[in-house]
């Protein structure tokens, strides 16, 4: 199997990146790039722990050794830090100066969500902004109904966009 190595920003606040090893349907997450926390899909759909693998000493606990192909990414992965997988993002911008305040939000090309969520909770009525902003690929589903405020999207790609105004990223 192929491994592949990236990086997801965790968000809100931002706390940091983590590193990610993934093979099949296992998978390594470390924050400091010494100590990866390996999970695996059990066979029921449920991801669970099996173990935890640490650099210059391996195999520390749980039933790792069930995921040679894992392992072996472990071993020989590149240097970190990886190239970030989330390049899709959301960012709350500044009503009066239209300059950026907070990221919000960011996702993977082609994870295909059901709906931007940022939508949900702004029509909730806790957030009342003149505009939103959004980098995305356009994949996936969006809300039936066009919120009462501005949406812009940026697109990555050639899908088209429900509502708003489109603007095509190179």
């Amino acid at each position: 199997m192929i491994a592949r190595y990236y990086a997801l920003r965790r968000l809100n606040p931002y706390r940091g990146v983590v590193q990610v090893v993934a093979v099949g349907a296992a998978e390594a997450r470390s924050q400091d790039g010494v100590t990866w926390y390996m999970r695996a899909d059990d066979g029921m759909g449920w991801v669970r722990p099996v173990g935890i693998w640490v650099e210059g000493e391996g195999l520390k606990a749980g039933v790792g050794e069930r995921y040679p192909c894992l392992l072996a990414a472990l071993e020989q992965r590149p240097d970190l830090p990886f190239a970030l997988a989330d390049t899709i993002e959301l960012w709350l911008l500044d009503k009066v100066s239209g300059l950026p305040l907070a990221l919000l939000a960011a996702n993977c090309p082609g994870s295909h969500r059901h709906a931007p969520p940022e939508l949900e909770w702004l029509e909730a009525g806790q957030i009342s902004p003149d505009l939103l902003l959004y980098f995305t690929d356009a994949e996936g589903r969006f809300p039936e109904l066009e919120p009462a405020f501005t949406v812009v999207w940026l697109v990555k790609g050639k899908a088209p966009v429900p509502f708003g105004v489109r603007i095509q990223l190179n």
